[in-house]
């Protein structure tokens, strides 16, 4: 399991699904269109 350290010190599992929720959002900002999972 890869684990990332928080700018606190501590250490938590890595999630994939919030890097993609991050992107996803991001698009809506700009573009204002959700793409599918995949695409992010």
């Amino acid at each position: 399991m890869i684990q990332i350290k928080k700018r606190n010190g501590i250490l938590v599992p890595f999630d994939k699904q919030r890097i993609i929720d991050a992107i996803n959002n991001a698009f809506v900002e700009v573009d204002g269109t959700l793409y599918e999972d995949e695409t992010a």
